[in-house]
């Protein structure tokens, strides 16, 4: 299971491409999209992995020149696509995954990161004081 944030992003109109390619890039997906009453602006309401949403305003704002900017709220928990047990699959370091693939990536990074924490502590050193 993976953490989803809701986004609402404001922009005018002729930056709704840039929109849709940035999301796009990063697993997002827009549920909706209307102009907003009186103004030249857009509200775009989407989804996005809350891995994939690290510098997301950041890309946003340059893809759009400034012109857009968002609101990130967690709204629900989604399953990793992919199977994670699968070892047919052959995870390269510092190279996106596809889709398929994220479950096992997940996976194994997890396992990696967990492992120095196996170890059993060391053993404490007796202190004598001398008071």
């Amino acid at each position: 299971m993976e953490p989803v944030f809701f986004v609402e992003i404001q922009a005018p109109a002729d930056c709704l491409s840039a929109i849709y390619t940035v999301l796009a890039r990063r697993r997002g997906h827009v549920t909706q999209d209307i102009p907003k009453a009186g103004s030249p602006l857009y509200t775009i309401k989407a989804y996005i992995p809350a891995i994939d949403s690290f510098g997301f305003e950041t890309d946003l704002r340059t893809h759009t020149q400034g012109q857009a900017f968002c609101v990130q709220v967690f709204d629900h928990w989604a399953i990793v696509p992919g199977d994670p047990l699968d070892k047919s699959i052959v995870l390269r370091p510092l190279e996106p995954q596809p889709a398929p693939h994220l479950a096992r990536e997940f996976m194994v990074k997890t396992r990696r990161s967990a492992a120095p924490l196996a170890r059993p502590p060391a053993p404490l050193r007796r202190v004598h004081n001398s008071i």
